[in-house]
Order: structure tokens, then C-alpha cells, then sequence
């Protein structure tokens, strides 16, 4: 891995700060606008929607992308610094399941006429995924799932729920897994991925709040809903292949809550300066951990995404980075809280909660890290038989 950034590279990141610069309402900051809690709200949505379509037209929806998808010979690295520049500032505008998740797996398993009628649309910034993979009885044991897929003719008959789907009210589409062939003999075959236009008949939503406040948690019901069969993507009966690639996408090559440690980070500083707190050893030696975190995770990261942008799957890496990143934001945002004192703990409205709630949020959003998108002890079953080479506990 070569360290250091070349001049394109400096100089698309400056191009992208002054755009946000730009397109941002003033008011608009992290400290103001969380982006976990607040994202679907409507005034956020539209904005999300509109940053979507500029960032789209700029081509950078595609910096990742081959060139025979793209239309020009890009860097991928820059599609890491655009996600950076994003989630420092907070900002809507990028959606990681359809971006970072979903269209690199399309680009890898679709047939010719799936990438024809979902790449140009993602690539514009005018469509939005969801992700349906968690059950009810199937979370960490994702093979468990039990929505099923029956064939009709040429279709395929969807029956079930999904739960902790995020975002799957505002969706256009979802992309799930469900059991199609019953009698596989283990319970990860037999599944097939599937693409599904979320305005099919059958499909009913129902938003769920979290602990942290937002209701951008959904559950998902499928009542007899028809789907054609070309819209499996992969081989049938295979969706569970489809899905681990997709996962190593998700996991360890979304820089994002990186960037936003790194930005509240900033913020505790400057919170600190202006407080007379700096020469506190106590609060130092707190900010001086969650520093050496961000460091260190933005490394593991970038190194993952370098061997991502030499067209290799880094899966031992993304599980590696994915379990110290998230592990670190648990351990900053405990930091922040003392930083803080009880002032912490009070929530966004309080007319003494510091930054405007900003950490008690945080703090409270960072216990569900390390366990969505296959929890720490998970993690370190991959790392252990794919990095290491050890057998199966």
C-alpha cells in the first residue's frame, strides 16, 4: 500500500469540499443535523435527493466503477475521498446501499440487461436501494432466513418479513434474500437473491423508532408478491454467494462513520479550546485515545480500500477494519461523553445540553455498530478462518 495521496487525488478532494461548500444550506452542520436520525426527514430527503442528482451529474456516483460502466477511466480511490468529504460535513446526497453495496455487486453478477436497467438510473443519482436481509429469526444467522420465493410460471411468489430495514419507506427498490429450494441440505443453499421494485402490489412498510430517536428502521411485509425471475440476480438457489460479496462491500469499504469520528473529533477539540479544558490531563489524555482510534481505523480502511481499487476482494481486510472502527467509536463516543460530564447526557432540545446533543446521540447510536452488518464476534470468525487460515471453531 503506497501512502499519500497524488495531486489528481488532492485536488478532486478540494473539489469536493468547495462543491459542499456551495450546495450546503448555512446552517447545515453535523452538530445540527444528525445525519442517522435526521436523514429521511422530508426538508432532509429532498435535499438528499437533489445532492444526489448534482453528485450524479458530476459523474462521482461512478468513481468506482469500471470503465466499460463509467464511461471514462477513473480512480477509484477518489470514490473514498468523496465519501470522506461527505460524511465529514454530515451531509446527505450519498446512499451506501445503493452506491457502496449494491451497484459494484451488479456490476459483478448482473446479466447485461439488469446492469442496463439499474446501473444508468443508480449512476444519475434518481434511484434509491434498501437492504432485506434481517428476520425476525434471522439476524447474526442470516442463513435462518424464511421469507420465501415459490415459483409461478415465470415468476417467482415472495412471502414474509424483513425488520431493521433501513430507509425501506423511501425506497424505490429492495434488494433481499429469500428461500427458494427448501430442500437444500444446509440452510445458506437454497437461497436467491433478488431485485424488487418496492411499488409492487403486496408490499407493506411499517417504520420503527429507535433508541437514539430516528425512524429510519423499517419492517417489511411481502403478502403473495410476484416477481419476475429475471430479476434474480446471480444464479438461483446461489443468492448466498451474491450476498457475501455484497457484505464485504458493506463492512470494511465505507469509510463514512470514519469520517464522522474524525469530524466530531474536531468538534471535541474546539469544545475543549474554548472551554479552558486543554490543559485538563484528564480531557487531553482522552482526546489524545480517540485520536490514535481515527488514525488507526481511517489506516485499516484505507489499506482495504487500496487492495478494493486493484480490483482484488479484500475480505479478510473489510472485517478487520470494519471490527476495529466500530469498536473505536463505542470507545471515542464513551470518551466524548466524559469529556463532556452529565452536560453529555442530555439530549438535542435541552437548553444545557452541550453541542446541541450531538454526543448523547452518538453515543447511544454506537452501541448498535458492532453489531449491525455482522457483529464484532462474527467479524472475528471471518478474520480468524479467511485472514488466518484457522479452522472452524
Amino acid at each position: 500500500m503506497e501512502f499519500g495521496f497524488t495531486d489528481r487525488q488532492t485536488a478532486f478532494r478540494n473539489e469536493v469540499k468547495k462543491f459542499l461548500d456551495r450546495e450546503l444550506p448555512s446552517e447545515y452542520d453535523l452538530a445540527v443535523i444528525n445525519p442517522a436520525e435526521d436523514r429521511y426527514r422530508d426538508d432532509v430527503w429532498e435535499l438528499q435527493k437533489s445532492l444526489a442528482r448534482k453528485f450524479g451529474e458530476k459523474g462521482w456516483l461512478k468513481l468506482s466503477w469500471p470503465a466499460e460502466y463509467s464511461g471514462k477511466d477513473n480512480d477509484p480511490f477518489l470514490y473514498y475521498i468523496l465519501q470522506e468529504e461527505i460524511h465529514y460535513r454530515g451531509a446527505p446526497g450519498w446512499d451506501g446501499f445503493t452506491i457502496g453495496m449494491l451497484a459494484p455487486t451488479l456490476i459483478r453478477f448482473g446479466t447485461e440487461k439488469q446492469k442496463e436497467q439499474h446501473l444508468v438510473p443508480i449512476g444519475k443519482g434518481e434511484i434509491f436501494w434498501c437492504e432485506g436481509f434481517s428476520e425476525p429469526e434471522a439476524g447474526s444467522d442470516l442463513a435462518s432466513i424464511q421469507t420465501t420465493a415459490w415459483e409461478d410460471g415465470n415468476n417467482l411468489i415472495i412471502n414474509g418479513q424483513k425488520i431493521w430495514t433501513s430507509g425501506a419507506h423511501r425506497a424505490d427498490w429492495c434488494f433481499l434474500l429469500a428461500r427458494t429450494d427448501p430442500s437444500s441440505p444446509k440452510k445458506h443453499m437454497g437461497l436467491s437473491f433478488l431485485l424488487l421494485d418496492m411499488k409492487t402490489q403486496g408490499i407493506s412498510v411499517r417504520q420503527i423508532s429507535d433508541m437514539g430517536g430516528g425512524h429510519n428502521l423499517c419492517q417489511v411485509f411481502f403478502d403473495d408478491v410476484k416477481v419476475s425471475k429475471d430479476n434474480i440476480l446471480g444464479q438461483p438457489n446461489h443468492g448466498w454467494e451474491v450476498a457475501m460479496v455484497l457484505l464485504d462491500f458493506e463492512r470494511g469499504l465505507d469509510i463514512g462513520p470514519i469520517s464522522t469520528m474524525r469530524r466530531i473529533y474536531d468538534i471535541l477539540v474546539n469544545y475543549a479550546r474554548e472551554n479552558d479544558l486543554l490543559n485538563n490531563n484528564s480531557v487531553r489524555n482522552r482526546l489524545i485515545d480517540i485520536y490514535i482510534d481515527v488514525e488507526t481505523a481511517t489506516l485499516l480502511s484505507y489499506r482495504a480500500a487500496w487492495i478494493a481499487s486493484k480490483r482484488m476482494t479484500p475480505t479478510g481486510e473489510v472485517s478487520i477494519s470494519k471490527t476495529f472502527s466500530y469498536e473505536a467509536q463505542k470507545r471515542a463516543a464513551g470518551n466524548a461523553m466524559t469529556i463532556l460530564g452529565s452536560y453529555g447526557q442530555l439530549t438535542k432540545g435541552s437548553e444545557l445540553a452541550r453541542l446541541n446533543g450531538l454526543i448523547q446521540r452518538w453515543y447511544v447510536e454506537t452501541f448498535a455498530f458492532t453489531l449491525f452488518t455482522g457483529s464484532s464476534e462474527i467479524q472475528r470468525n471471518i478474520i480468524a478462518t479467511r485472514a488466518l487460515g484457522l479452522p472452524r471453531a
